[in-house]
């Protein structure tokens, strides 16, 4: 009753700044229907009166934003109700505790919340004299003089900055319900909590009720937001017009491919004999057909409107490009600020952009922050930076260098190309949280539509109240919606580097690699079960947990799954393949050697009888191949691959982004790893994948059976990647599990895996090493590894805990996911997915 009475209050009285709402608004009876010709009306009932009420286009803005503001209070007002719990829910507590929340509330919520019903005091104007230097001409020289710098110096405003960073946060919102509540929330003048002060400063304010998303339907990494902005001080560089946010790459699998499209082929109109990034500019048309409704919505038309464009990262490339084709199409660019934007264009565009976006019209800003990778980007010479750059060294940079981007010494330039790094891409002495791209409350503004200030009040409040009345309010921005920290190499030099200056075996065995690959291995034997890919990105990635302290992490949306039929099962196999990507360039060194970016293949081991009876097709047949001579295969594992497994194998790791070829949009390193039959597998599969054109990295093969003969295997261990590594595979054993020496030898001549590491208990500190063809000759007095052990003293029965209950393993146990009666069954966490390395483990 309280609200109902307070937001008709709002309705009917007049603001301090605006029309009165009764020439906005009317309510008139039915018997004055006569006045409703030519306007928009809508009926509503109360009681048994029936009334209309009248909105007279061109004059409901006060409405809107009235209108807005209620329905704010109303969602806030009623979700803050649902602290209030009732007798039987809450825990006992006293009278005095009672009466001590009570107080808590009302001192730490009264003031804060009491601003949603009152209109702000007027806020200061921007400093005089700005609107003075946008008059100025335009600077003429190619490179800007030190009189030409002294000018961007006096048009650079780090208020109005902060509000673009502000609006360019937002985009990362993506396409939720809260994107268009928390635009006007966060840049208003309501007077709530909620109001970005940056926008107040500035002079200008988004337009409640006008904000518009961009979105091209199934492209989940595509999107913007356009917003209607008027200017509330004549001295605001921002006055009536439309700004433009674009998102930056977030972690998909999309996101990946546009960045990677760097061919400076594709024409731009307006500018003759320029090209630009193909990605970018292909993302552009995309999204133009609905920036044009957008800018009609807004009444925003060429020659009578200006607009405004933010954007961070690749979504800052491809507002630049926007402005140029807008300013080509007659709108008026005006003063804008881009973020850890890359290079867009070759030097004829950039030539065309420093004209017209640092005089001309403008300027277009360009803010970079410390040693940002992603501002060099693309690293080929065919691409130059343009504009006025505003550099922030750290986060407490309170005045920026300003000089013109790409010049020696300039900003992000005067570091050298190694000493550049993606972890710098969302820092920010600007944006809200000192993050472009992480919210500290992402769920109360993505979802809730509430501004960067009232989010953070309500946390205060939050905070405030006993803990027995703290609801679960807020909870963390997903993997999949975060931006990407990571840009493509456009070679994998850094691996190179390392991979030319470690010639021992050893140096290339890293446990925490190991460790990351067990756990990708063993959700394998989840499949095919609906949580197999929540449980994949869940348990890898990049930011933390078992495959970050490996130095990569998995993308998103690229995850393909896979069931192959053999022998009359539907589901006799299982595999899954993922792109995935190194997280810094420290990785690439020694004991990693990762590259850039590659995809991993995981492979099922036995999981039912069609995979036993393939195991027991044991003999050997010729590989066929001039290149491998004398080569011969197992039967099952051949026939397998052979009948539809390689072909299903390939078209899955295209999906994840992993071609047989080179090309800009995809890579060809994959990793493998499998246990038992699965890496009997991927042992096989290493040498046709390579053969087909992939390049095989490092890979681990876990308890596995042997695939082939002495030449095979020699030719694998021994030939088939010399030249780029001396260690082929890595071969894992435990203890006396004879699954990695069956078949037996002696059985028509079956080789060895050669680069093993064994463990001898659970400990998986307890290792040693066995490398090399002359100690994996069987076994002997004094032989290492899994052949310290004759015959007679292996396990082969299955399941065991020489076979699966492996210390490098998550919770110690590999394939207990993989039997589906006993002890072993499958663990439901395989259908509800989690990370696999949670603390409560899979039984």
């Amino acid at each position: 009753f309280w609200l109902k009475q307070r937001l008709l209050q709002m309705l009917g009285s007049p603001a301090p700044h605006r029309p009165s709402p009764a020439s906005a608004m009317e309510r008139i009876s039915m018997e004055d229907t006569a006045f409703l010709q030519g306007e928009e009306h809508s009926e509503s009932r109360d009681g048994d009166a029936r009334q209309l009420w009248v909105v007279r286009p061109r004059e409901s803005f006060a409405v809107r934003r009235r209108t807005v503001l209620g329905c704010f209070a109303a969602a806030t007002l009623a979700a803050l109700a649902l602290w209030h719990r009732s007798p039987s829910d809450a825990s006992p507590k006293t009278a005095a505790a009672d009466d001590e929340a009570e107080q808590l509330w009302q001192s730490s919520w009264g003031s804060a919340w009491g601003g949603l019903f009152s209109r702000p005091e007027p806020k200061p104007a921007p400093p005089r004299g700005y609107s003075e230097f946008l008059s100025k001409p335009p600077a003429e020289a190619e490179k800007m003089s030190a009189k030409a710098i002294k000018y961007a110096e006096s048009l650079y405003n780090q208020t109005v900055a902060e509000a673009f960073a502000a609006l360019a946060k937002l985009s990362y919102c993506g396409n939720l319900p809260g994107i268009y509540g928390t635009v006007a929330s966060s840049c208003s003048l309501w007077g709530v909590p909620g109001v970005s002060t940056t926008c107040e400063k500035s002079g200008f304010e988004v337009v409640p009720g006008f904000v518009k998303t961009l979105t091209v339907t199934g492209q989940d990494s595509l999107f913007g937001y356009a917003a209607k902005v008027q200017g509330v001080s004549e001295e605001s560089p921002v006055s009536k017009g439309v700004v433009i946010s674009i998102r930056g790459s977030i972690n998909s699998m999309n996101s990946s491919v546009m960045d990677k499209k760097t061919t400076v082929s594709t024409d731009i109109a307006g500018c003759k004999g320029c090209s630009v990034h193909e990605g970018y500019s292909e993302e552009y048309g995309k999204l133009k057909h609905a920036l044009d409704d957008a800018l009609i919505e807004f009444d925003c038309f060429p020659g009578d409107c200006t607009v405004h464009v933010t954007g961070h990262g690749s979504g800052a490339a491809i507002a630049a490009i926007a402005a140029w084709e807008l300013s080509t199409s007659n709108y008026t660019i005006g003063t804008s600020y881009v973020f850890g934007m890359p290079q867009v264009g070759c030097e004829k565009f950039a030539e065309h952009m420093n004209e017209r976006f640092t005089g001309k019209e403008g300027p277009i800003f360009q803010v970079t922050f410390g040693k940002d990778s992603v501002t060099r980007w693309p690293f080929e010479g065919n691409f130059k930076s343009w504009g006025v750059e505003a550099h922030y060294e750290d986060l407490n940079t309170t005045k920026p260098q300003l000089c013109m981007a790409g010049t020696e010494g300039c900003g992000v330039k005067q570091y050298t190309k190694y000493q550049l790094t993606a972890t710098d891409h969302c820092k920010s002495a600007l944006a809200p949280d000192g993050d472009m791209c992480k919210f500290s409350y992402w769920s109360m503004q993505c979802y809730g539509g509430l501004g960067f200030e009232v989010a953070q009040n309500v946390m205060d409040g939050y905070k405030a109240l006993p803990e027995h009345l703290r609801p679960l309010v807020n909870w963390p921005q997903p993997h999949d919606m975060r931006a990407d920290h990571w840009h493509p190499s456009s070679k994998d030099g850094e691996q190179k580097k390392a991979l030319s200056h470690a010639t021992i075996a050893k140096d290339y065995f890293s446990m925490n690699t190991l460790k990351a690959f067990a756990a990708l291995a063993k959700i394998s034997y989840c499949g095919p079960a609906s949580g197999v890919q929540n449980s994949v990105l869940s348990s890898c990635k990049g930011s933390s947990g078992v495959c970050s302290k490996a130095g990569f992490g998995l993308v998103p949306h690229s995850v393909s799954e896979v069931s192959a039929p053999f022998n009359g099962s539907a589901d006799a196999f299982f595999f899954y393949t993922a792109l995935m990507r190194r997280t810094t360039a420290d990785f690439a060194k020694a004991p990693y050697f990762l590259p850039a970016e590659a995809c991993v293949l995981a492979f099922r081991g036995t999981a039912n009888k069609a995979n036993i009876r393939m195991n027991q097709m044991s003999s050997l047949v010729d590989l066929d191949d001039s290149g491998c001579p004398g080569c011969q295969v197992q039967q099952g594992v051949y026939t397998a691959w052979k009948a539809n497994l390689e072909e299903m194998v390939v078209d899955a790791l295209g999906k994840s982004g992993c071609k047989p070829f080179k090309a800009n949009t995809t890579t060809r390193k994959v990793f493998l790893v499998g246990h038992s039959m699965g890496g009997t597998m991927m042992t096989m599969a290493s040498y046709f994948l390579q053969k087909a054109g992939f390049q095989v990295q490092l890979s681990w093969i876990l308890e596995g059976g042997r695939p082939g003969n002495h030449a095979f295997m020699d030719y694998v261990y021994q030939k088939m990647f010399s030249e780029t590594r001396p260690v082929a595979l890595w071969h894992a054993t435990h203890e006396n599990d004879g699954i990695p020496r069956w078949p037996a030898a002696s059985k028509e001549g079956y080789g060895y895996h050669q680069m093993q590491v064994f463990f001898n208990s659970s400990d998986a500190s307890n290792y040693s090493f066995c490398i090399g063809n002359g100690k994996n000759d069987g076994y002997a007095d004094g032989a290492c590894g899994i052949f310290r052990f004759p015959r007679g003293k292996l396990n082969f029965r299955l399941p065991s805990t020489q076979h699966c209950s492996l210390p490098y393993a998550p919770n110690g146990e590999m394939c207990m996911l993989g039997y589906p009666s006993g002890s072993f069954k499958t663990d439901m966490q395989c259908y509800y997915g989690g990370s696999i390395m949670s603390r409560s483990p899979w039984r």
